[in-house]
């Protein structure tokens, strides 16, 4: 993993992380692709970098399909952690800024994210 410190290179190592869980949950990188406004050929190199990192493969690909293998499950459950705590983090700052009457505009990946947290996410007062 990058062993860069600061903000820039935690947030790199985190979008990652959400991307590798969205290929997962999705069961292809095409669908992923839609969902994080990132391209498939992107998502695929992100997914074979981490797997040159960790030195073993974290999918098994097919024309047709994605498996996932032991590894792959063992880092998509952190990953989706990953995935969750920022969907959460996104929703929770949307409903400050409404409450507040304030708008602020997310990048178009990030608005899908929020409007598929509002369906999974549910919020804790």
């Amino acid at each position: 993993m990058t062993q860069r410190t600061g903000n820039h290179s935690t947030m790199i190592e985190a979008n990652r992380f959400i991307y590798f869980a969205c290929v997962v949950k999705n069961g292809s990188f095409s669908a992923a692709a839609k969902e994080v406004c990132v391209s498939k050929s992107t998502l695929s190199r992100i997914v074979a970098d981490l797997e040159q990192e960790l030195g073993a493969p974290l999918l098994t690909r097919t024309t047709r399909r994605i498996d996932v293998t032991r590894a792959g499950e063992q880092l998509y459950t952190h990953c989706l952690a990953v995935y969750m705590t920022v969907l959460a983090a996104q929703k929770a700052l949307e409903n400050i800024e409404a409450e507040r009457g304030i708008s602020t505009t997310w990048p178009r990946a990030s608005s899908r994210l929020v409007r598929k947290a509002k369906a999974e996410v549910p919020i804790q007062r």
